[in-house]
């Protein structure tokens, strides 16, 4: 049986990781600082590396990050630390227990282009605090060979009291009738969290290493993204206005579409479209089994 460490287990990643690995019939253990199997700090290299010798692992999954760009901009040695140095570690304690290390990183690195689509070889150009502490943690990632770094742009359920992802967040205004202002210069490839967590797991079984885009086909602003959840909840949301995104601070990297060409090769399948993303968020926020 594979068994999995998932950093970050009780996050939207997490959870979807944890719960694609049981429908394989893998056993993953949860690390988080709190309430998940195994308790991690993750600016303590110590509890880092108690945390991967108890899981004994065959995979150790990255999906924690500090994601607040706002925390980020106002303390880069914590969104570094957390984002960076403790990427490091977990790659190194998990080399030298013979395990993948797979990274969850993020889109946040191009600006000016629209909607255009970015291949891994395109360089990274961070315009925040957060973008350049994940690309200096794809780099501590990579500080040894058994990596598997994605970059992508996810959303889906999460089910903290209080503190919706965008997802749900959007499917519960839209449910209201709320009215939306919505970007309309703001590009991404964003991916349902199930669909992102399946193809983590079949690259890993795959033996993929390396740097990969893992997120939908195409690339979509957020006004057309919420009219398709729009379309999947066979409602039309309240959209009152559009506006820009480059008013908000801090700054957005805008242009974040993501070509995921060299993950398609290696799965053998064409990552979902914008529609069948959003039906997948819809029917697992509102738990739907698939409708005609």
């Amino acid at each position: 049986m594979t068994k999995l460490l998932v950093v970050g287990a009780t996050g939207m990643v997490g959870q979807a990781v944890t719960a694609a690995a049981a429908r394989r019939g893998w056993r993953a253990s949860g690390a988080a600082r709190r309430g998940a199997e195994i308790a991690l700090d993750l600016e303590d290299e110590a509890s880092i590396v108690s945390a991967v010798e108890a899981s004994e692992p065959d995979i150790v999954v990255n999906a924690a990050a500090l994601t607040d760009l706002a925390a980020c901009e106002a303390d880069p040695a914590s969104a570094h630390a957390i984002n960076a140095i403790s990427v490091g570690r977990l790659a190194l304690a998990a080399a030298k227990k013979n395990a993948l290390f797979v990274h969850v990183s993020t889109d946040q690195y191009w600006s000016g282009d629209g909607a255009a689509l970015h291949g891994e070889d395109v360089p990274a150009m961070p315009v925040n605090e957060y973008g350049k502490s994940k690309l200096a943690g794809e780099k501590a990632a990579f500080s040894v060979t058994a990596t598997l770094v994605l970059r992508t742009n996810v959303t889906g359920p999460r089910g903290w009291a209080g503190k919706p992802t965008f997802a749900e967040w959007l499917c519960e205004a839209i449910s209201k009738g709320s009215p939306l202002t919505l970007f309309d210069d703001y590009f991404t490839s964003t991916i349902d969290s199930a669909s992102f967590a399946d193809a983590l797991l079949d690259l890993a079984d795959k033996g993929a290493s390396g740097l990969f885009n893992v997120a939908a086909r195409g690339a979509h602003h957020k006004a057309a993204f919420a009219a398709a959840i729009g379309r999947a909840m066979r409602i039309d949301p309240n959209v009152s206005a559009t506006a820009s995104v480059l008013a908000l601070k801090p700054r957005r990297a805008e242009s974040a579409g993501l070509d995921c060409a060299r993950a398609e090769a290696i799965l053998g399948r064409r990552m979902p479209d914008l529609d069948t993303v959003c039906r997948n968020i819809v029917r697992q926020i509102f738990h739907l089994s698939e409708r005609p």
